[in-house]
């Protein structure tokens, strides 16, 4: 009986395993690109330029299921807490929050 527990406990095993891995390797949607960059990088890095405007336009319609994602991604309170206190104590980091940094959605 004690084999049959270890085949049982193997098998699920390696399903949780292949559940993780079809996760973590499935393909995730693309950004849209413009110019060859992507819309989290013109948005993290062109905030309030016209070439964002631009690139927002040019993007159009593309980029809807994107924003709402970017949208729902929120830090973690304890990391809010620790980067506030990293940067009045010790030194300013240039920190970019979750809706910005984006790309693992």
């Amino acid at each position: 009986m004690r084999k049959w527990v270890q085949i049982v406990f193997a098998v699920l095993l390696v399903a949780v395993g292949g559940v993780i891995a079809w996760q973590v390797m499935r393909p995730h949607e693309p950004e849209p690109v413009y110019q060859g960059k992507q819309l989290s990088v013109w948005l993290r890095d062109s905030i309030g330029t016209e070439e964002l405007t631009n690139a927002v336009r040019q993007i159009g319609t593309n980029g809807i299921p994107t924003l709402p994602k970017m949208l729902r991604k929120k830090d973690s309170p304890s990391l809010s807490k620790l980067i506030d206190l990293w940067d009045r104590h010790i030194i300013r980091l240039r920190y970019l929050s979750a809706v910005i940094r984006y790309p693992d959605w």
